[in-house]
């Protein structure tokens, strides 16, 4: 199964309260030659304390729920802008 227009996820688990887990997964770019954009997973994941691979990376954080969704999103957008999926000024995608 595969999700053409799918470049990230990120699976977040509450096992106690306060006690979030997130894993990271992004897709490889289709042709590394042309420079195509991916998103490094591992420096996402090193904004949250945590890291891994590439393309594979968790962390852990110590907040509510709905406090992790809000910076995990704000992670996530910034990580597609910054990879260049997304022009900031205009707002129309690569």
């Amino acid at each position: 199964m595969s999700v053409g227009a799918v470049e990230v996820s990120v699976l977040v688990t509450e096992p106690e309260p306060n006690a979030i887990k997130l894993s990271f997964r992004s897709k490889p770019p289709a042709d590394t030659a042309a420079g195509t954009p991916f998103i490094d997973v591992n420096q996402l994941a090193a904004t949250f304390g945590g890291g891994g691979h590439i393309h594979a990376a968790g962390a852990r954080m110590e907040a509510s729920l709905e406090d992790a969704l809000q910076q995990i999103e704000a992670g996530v957008v910034a990580a597609i802008q910054e990879a260049g999926f997304v022009d900031v000024d205009s707002g129309s995608t690569v």
